[in-house]
């Protein structure tokens, strides 16, 4: 061995964590979520045909700041979803494969997903 100063295997402080990556795993934990939202609030109206207290439940959770949380939350979920989404079609197209537009193009998602999350809220607090 020439270099015995050299380590084994890679440690963490060398190792730089890729954008996209970083992106990848947000979309499926974004996917993830969205899901789970959507779910809880089909068993709640489900259930609300059969037990009398479900109403009350949505009628406090809806009008709170706690239903206004989770629904902004969701629709944060929902638009980098969307928007990452769509990336990934330019990807299959075969576009945009360079590391600097894959970058660039992750960026613009994040800005995007800020934005329309942003402008919704808004709009939902004025209703």
């Amino acid at each position: 061995m020439s270099n015995n100063f050299r380590p084994m295997s890679p440690h963490m402080g060398i190792y730089k964590f890729p954008f996209a990556g970083l992106l990848s795993g947000a979309h499926r934990i974004t996917g993830a979520l969205a899901y789970l939202y959507l779910l809880c609030t089909s068993w709640l109206l489900i259930f609300s045909h059969y037990c009398k207290q479900v109403p009350k439940l949505i009628t406090f959770f809806g009008t709170g700041n706690i239903g206004f949380i989770l629904m902004s939350l969701f629709l944060v979920a929902a638009f980098y979803h969307t928007f990452n989404g769509i990336k990934y079609l330019l990807w299959i197209t075969g576009k945009a494969h360079s590391v600097k537009a894959v970058n660039s193009i992750g960026i613009l998602t994040i800005l995007l997903t800020i934005i329309t999350s942003i402008l919704y809220i808004i709009l939902l607090k004025k209703l």
